[in-house]
């Protein structure tokens, strides 16, 4: 089903970087975040979409905290529960995007797609970050229809 996803999101245009982000510059824009691979990304604006809204893991938090020390707004689209506090009050906004993680249901997927498209359309980033699987496939296909030319 994934690899039928990713398909799909690669036929939509999405380009599918299999990389783990090890370092983040906000000093300056264009932002660069650098994968293990040695790639650099660059972009103006960066969005952190992820189906794990705990920000306790190590990049998420170095991400928000380096945007907020450059003056950026730093917005988190996840799935929200119990853990939406902890995400705001690590200085990121939240916008909530409802999404049942353990659905294998394809409507239920394109569902998702296309309401992040929409928060995608209404930020206008240059940049999103998808963590964890689903959200790499469900935010490159949605970053691709809202026109988002980078996405990691």
């Amino acid at each position: 089903m994934m690899v039928k996803m990713q398909e799909h999101a690669e036929k939509m245009g999405a380009k599918v970087a299999n990389d783990h982000i090890i370092d983040v510059e906000f000093e300056t824009r264009p932002f660069r975040a650098v994968g293990d691979s040695g790639t650099v990304y660059t972009a103006d604006a960066v969005i952190l979409a992820t189906s794990t809204p705990d920000l306790t893991f190590p990049s998420a938090a170095t991400m928000v905290q380096a945007a907020l020390e450059c003056g950026f707004e730093p917005v988190v689209v996840a799935r929200v529960r119990k853990h939406r506090a902890v995400i705001e009050a690590s200085g990121a906004r939240v916008i909530p995007l409802e999404a049942e993680r353990r659905s294998l249901n394809p409507l239920g997927v394109l569902a998702s797609v296309h309401r992040l498209a929409s928060i995608l359309r209404r930020e206008k980033p240059a940049l999103v970050h998808c963590i964890a699987l689903r959200s790499i496939l469900v935010g490159g296909a949605a970053a691709r229809i809202a026109g988002i030319g980078k996405s990691i």
